[in-house]
């Protein structure tokens, strides 16, 4: 899990769990790269990538675009989780 900030607001970016009976698990299953993106303060996933491609999402915007849209021209700012904590 990686933690970041985007336009002022905070996310968690997970990958996907091969054990879950999802859709999204299927597909980690079969060897694709997904990635679930969490808001911390409203705890909803927002968007998910697969293999580098938004495939799902809530309709998140962020100031100058859709997450994922290509429009977003903001650097998001990286913070690591502690090695005691992952």
């Amino acid at each position: 899990m990686v933690q970041f900030k985007l336009s002022g607001r905070e996310f968690e970016a997970i990958e996907q769990n091969r054990k879950k009976p999802s859709r999204w698990g299927r597909l980690a299953r079969e060897k694709h790269q997904v990635v679930q993106f969490h808001d911390v303060v409203t705890k909803k996933y927002v968007a998910v990538l697969v293999d580098g491609e938004v495939r799902g999402s809530a309709g998140l915007k962020l100031g100058c675009g859709k997450l994922g849209s290509g429009t977003e021209r903001l650097k998001p700012e990286r913070k690591t989780m502690p090695l005691s904590q992952r």
